[in-house]
């Protein structure tokens, strides 16, 4: 079951989608479902403001859905649903305690953490305190594990051809998903037009 996320709390859709059937989404519609109900509240007890949900992804060959939230306690990280209340969990809190790992830029989306999908796990940009790195998950805990960190991320990464692509410190890096065959291929150089 695909689930959808709203403002406050974590609720089921009124529409859920099957990706089963290859690229095409297929709507069922609210009165076959029923009314939205809330899944999960991820704040706790008396914290006023919004958990923000955003960035919601389908976990590739699974029924879970990927998201960025924001608790006071962990600050904005990535968390997981499978339409359950004990199935919406936090993958993992890349800088432990409030301090955020994922942004979120509502005017400026393509500035905000967001998933690839490629193969069997998603991959996003997060920044921590090595900088912004490359991080994939297979929706659970133990399969979110960080890819690349030994330079800041600075552009990308994009999902180009089945494999990902991001520039760190002036070299373009080519990735298949694992640290062993992330590489960077080319250096860049900048220089001002005069």
């Amino acid at each position: 079951m695909r689930v959808l996320l709203v403002s406050l709390v974590l609720c089921a859709s009124a529409c859920q989608l099957d990706l089963s059937s290859g690229d095409e989404a297929v709507a069922r519609s609210r009165e076959a479902l029923g009314p939205p109900y809330r899944l999960r509240d991820i704040g706790p007890t008396g914290y006023a403001n919004s958990s923000g949900p955003f960035a919601f992804a389908p976990v590739p060959s699974s029924t879970r859905t990927a998201f960025f939230a924001t608790t006071p306690t962990e600050g904005t990280e990535p968390w997981v649903t499978d339409g359950t209340a004990a199935g919406t969990v936090l993958l993992a809190d890349l800088i432990p305690g409030v301090t955020s790992s994922a942004v979120n830029y509502p005017t400026t989306p393509s500035l905000s953490s967001r998933w690839l999908p490629l193969g069997n796990a998603l991959y996003t940009r997060a920044t921590e305190r090595l900088g912004n790195t490359l991080w994939r998950t297979d929706g659970t805990p133990d399969g979110t594990q960080r890819v690349f960190s030994a330079e800041h991320i600075s552009v990308g990464p994009e999902l180009v051809g089945g494999q990902l692509l991001f520039a760190a410190q002036n070299k373009l890096y080519v990735s298949d998903g694992t640290a062993a065959g992330t590489s960077s291929s080319v250096t860049m150089s900048c220089t001002p037009l005069s």
